[in-house]
Order: structure tokens, then sequence, then C-alpha cells
């Protein structure tokens, strides 16, 4: 992207917080200060042999991502995302949560919840975050990028998308935020704007565990086949304030660039 609209973006960001100190407002230090219950960065991948392991969950959830389905490669420098580092995902690969199917429930439920995925994709590919367990119409939530299309939403299984925030524009970097706030519906932002939403929920969400934990990449159907790059998925239990959401854009541009 332009050097000048990082700078710009950069330089509102500073201003903002800047502002909120002066006005005696609690500025959170970082993510970790937050309080996510999942946080997930290719950076922090165990390897061995050249190959991923599992990914810790830094949250205080606990547990971690293990590499399910096929081999995946350690991560490597991606230029779309400022070269951090990246996990290439090429075709049925699968990274699962250690974690019960308990630990995703508010991501399931009708709850409030913030979702951050931060991924690269080429012309041609797609990866999902996801906790579906019987294919694209099983219950779950799902997140993340598919050519053209930046995506959110949740499915109960019954009447399938209960809620869901859509919108073109997934070619390149992606820093895909999807929040989820009760009555008011649903939102997809992608880096840093709002792109779909609100979107009203219609119909009930899925209270029972018929989903799966955590997966990124292929589901236990063998959909989701990818062609692309994962960086960092963070999700928090609850709608973030303004100042929060502030906060994390910060710290993720600035690990990722800015872009737009």
């Amino acid at each position: 992207m332009p050097t000048e609209l990082g700078t710009e973006l950069g330089t509102t960001l500073g201003t903002i917080l800047g502002a909120m100190e002066d006005q005696g407002a609690p500025l959170p230090a970082n993510i970790a200060a937050i309080g996510p219950a999942h946080r997930y960065r290719a950076s922090q991948a165990t390897t061995s042999g050249g190959n991923i392991v599992s990914i810790p969950n830094e949250g205080a959830a606990g547990g971690q991502l293990n590499v399910g389905d096929g081999t995946l490669a350690q991560p490597t420098a991606d230029a779309a995302l400022n070269n951090a580092p990246s996990v290439a995902f090429t075709g049925t690969q699968s990274l699962v949560s250690s974690l019960p199917t308990s630990a995703f429930a508010p991501y399931n439920n009708g709850d409030d919840f913030t979702a951050v995925f931060v991924a690269s994709i080429a012309v041609s590919g797609m990866l999902q975050a996801h906790t579906f367990a019987s294919g694209a119409l099983g219950p779950g939530f799902r997140q993340g990028v598919t050519t053209g299309v930046v995506s959110g939403l949740v499915n109960n299984g019954a009447s399938n998308v209960v809620v869901a925030s859509a919108s073109a524009g997934g070619v390149g970097a992606n820093v895909n935020r999807f929040e989820m706030r009760g009555a008011q519906g649903s939102r997809t932002y992608r880096n840093g704007a709002l792109i779909a939403g609100p979107v009203t929920p219609t119909g009930a969400f899925n209270t029972a565990a018929s989903y799966v934990p955590l997966m990124i990449g292929r589901n236990t159907a063998g959909g989701f086949n990818n062609n692309a790059r994962f960086a960092e998925i963070i999700l928090f239990p609850r709608a973030l304030t303004t100042l929060e959401l502030t906060v994390v854009d910060a710290e993720i541009f600035a690990a990722y660039g800015a872009h737009a």
C-alpha cells in the first residue's frame, strides 16, 4: 500500500489514543491487556523438521492448535503482511484446537463476541476459521476470506444461517474483524473499514454442542480446501468497546502493515 496511507493511519490512531489518554479514559496497553480467550499467531508456532507441530493459545482459555489434516510447512515471511510470518495452506490441511467444544460456545450460541482473522490471499483461494461440524451448512461459526469476499457467519444447523456479514474485496492482505452484538446484529470490517452490516439475526442460535472446536482450514466433512496464508486469529467472548477496538487495530496494523 502507499506509504502515505500507512503514515496517515498511524497518525490518526496515535491522535485518537492520545486524546483518550488526555481525557482520562483507561487505555489498555495492548491486546493481551484486553483479555482475549483465544489468540493464535503463526509467529509463535512450534516446529519440527521444517513443519509446524502446534501453535500455542496466548489467550486465557489455554490449549493450542495442533496440525490435523496434512502437513504444514513452518511459517515464512509474508510480503503481503509487512513481512510478518504466516502459514501457507495449499489444499486440505488443517489446524485443530486441543480444547473441548464448550470452549467455543460463546461464538455459536448467540452471545456477543469479537473475532479478528489475519490472512493473505492471492487471486484465487480460500481460507476459513470455523467450528462447523458437517460441511458448509452445519452448525457453527465461520470467518475468513475467499477470492473477492470477506465474510463472517453463524449457522444453527436447522434453519442454517442465523447471522452473516460478507462483502467483496478479499484479494491481498486481510485483517477481517467480525463482531456479534446481540440484537444489533453482526458487522464485518476489512482492514479497519466497515464493509458489511449491521445484519440482524434471524431465527434461533445453536445452543447444543453440535459444533466442533475451532479449526483453521479443512473441516471434518472435507470442505474448505485452501489456497491462502494464515497469520493470526483472536477471539474475545464479548463485544469490545470503541477504545479497545482502537487498541486492537493499532497493534494489528503495526504488526501486519496498515492496509486499505
